[in-house]
């Protein structure tokens, strides 16, 4: 029987600058196009995680104390981020992996490079290994669900949209209009968010081409002209 290939889902959540984001928190998971799991876990940063100016400084500190918590409970493991690199990897061998996926998988993978270098003195450049394909699912909801008429409706119904108009394309909106759970806010700790982006990615897979799928910088903008006509039409008036 052929072995169902395996892919791994990413999310990172940062610290320091947009242009030299440090990472504190790696989610991670490895699963099949069925849905099914084989392997998840939420990875402190112990190099940066305890640089205390820095995370004052991270995106959604306020989050610091839930993740203590979650690491006196065992529910989050604290490594070395040279641990992280060689959990993720022993993962790609163990399972065969040469696909890893991330909303805005560009971001990430920057993150993480960023890290390795600034932690390992610049020894290394490259957090995953040579021949990696990588997997946007920003791309793949951008070039799919983002520009259907349904969307746009519930887009219009829900204030979807930013104050310049523009349609929003985020993780949150996307997972609300796949499950119709309009209450729902994304939790911003990283394993949490590739539950997520995994059940978003499954949804996408079918209706993306393979070329729609890969790194794409700026893919909000795809559906943002069939958003402005349906915005200007929605009343019928042309």
């Amino acid at each position: 029987m052929r072995k169902k290939e395996k892919f791994l889902a990413i999310d990172t959540e940062t610290a320091g600058s947009i242009g030299r984001p440090l990472v504190y928190d790696i989610g991670y998971k490895v699963f099949d196009l069925d849905g099914r799991t084989y392997e998840q876990g939420s990875l402190v940063i112990y190099d940066i995680y305890s640089q205390k100016d820095l995370m004052s400084s991270a995106y959604y500190a306020e989050k610091v104390p839930q993740y203590q918590k979650d690491i006196d409970e065992k529910k989050r493991r604290l490594v070395r981020f040279r641990t992280a690199w060689d959990i993720i990897r022993k993962l790609m061998s163990k399972y065969e992996i040469t696909k890893v996926c991330a909303y805005n998988t560009a971001f990430d993978r920057k993150a993480l490079n960023n890290t390795l270098e600034k932690v390992m003195d610049y020894k290394y450049h490259f957090f995953f290994p040579k021949g990696t394909e990588y997997i946007d699912i920003w791309n793949m909801a951008c070039s799919s669900i983002f520009q259907t008429r349904t969307f746009y409706q519930m887009a219009y119904e829900n204030n979807w949209y930013s104050e310049s108009g523009n349609v929003r394309t985020n993780a949150e909106v996307a997972y609300q209009y796949i499950t119709h759970k309009l209450d729902f806010e994304e939790a911003h700790t990283a394993l949490e968010d590739v539950e997520i982006e995994q059940t978003i990615m499954l949804y996408c897979w079918r209706k993306t081409k393979s070329e729609n799928r890969g790194i794409l910088y700026n893919p909000w903008r795809k559906p943002q002209k069939e958003w402005y006509y349906y915005e200007a039409h929605k009343d019928g008036v042309i």
